[in-house]
């Protein structure tokens, strides 16, 4: 089967709503579904009326996300504390005990968002980052892991990043300074 636009082109994507058959090129991925140009025309217009908008992952499935990701992530944590132990006062070796996992965190969770929108614990509970349009992440992988990290050196700001969660949308500080959703995504 060839691609609706492009005859000469086969076909391995279908869409969503009109059901027709497209290359790669034909279609994007708008609110965990694929599109042709037409039926994403619609879909943003339904999207900017207020009918319709991406699932949003429910507060549990970002929350039992979360704690899977830091279990994935712990050996690393628990790794460099067991290398900087001992009677240290709290600023002594802030830098390895502190900083190097933020940033070792922040790496891990820029290059999953980058590429795919979901890090391990949220592949395993089916939701996904995206655009607060619905889009794909594009450059805000890096500013939400990055925010997300720089509040949690906080306790005041990551308490008030955590605790957005239960406002409308349930979009977090770091969503809303990455301007990004959490949607429920399965594949």
């Amino acid at each position: 089967m060839n691609c609706a636009n492009h005859p000469d082109a086969p076909a391995d994507q279908l869409c969503s709503v009109c059901s027709k058959s497209f290359c790669r090129d034909c279609v994007v991925e708008l609110g965990g579904q694929t599109l042709c140009a037409s039926c994403k025309e619609e879909k943003i217009r339904e999207m900017k009326s207020g009918l319709s908008g991406p699932d949003l992952a429910s507060v549990w499935s970002r929350l039992g996300a979360a704690i899977l990701d830091g279990l994935v992530f712990a050996p690393i944590t628990l790794g460099v504390y067991w290398v900087y132990r001992g009677d240290t006062g709290i600023f002594q070796d802030f830098v390895p005990r502190t900083i190097l996992p933020a940033l070792a965190w922040v790496i891990y969770e820029w290059q999953m968002l980058a590429h795919g929108g979901q890090t391990l614990g949220k592949m395993a509970l089916g939701i996904k980052v995206v655009a607060a349009d619905g889009a794909p992440l594009e450059g805000q992988a890096l500013a939400r892991a990055g925010s997300r990290q720089l509040m949690a050196l906080t306790i005041v700001l990551a308490l008030v990043d955590d605790l957005m969660i239960f406002t409308e949308g349930h979009r977090t500080l770091h969503d809303r300074i990455a301007k990004t959703a959490v949607i429920n995504w399965k594949r």
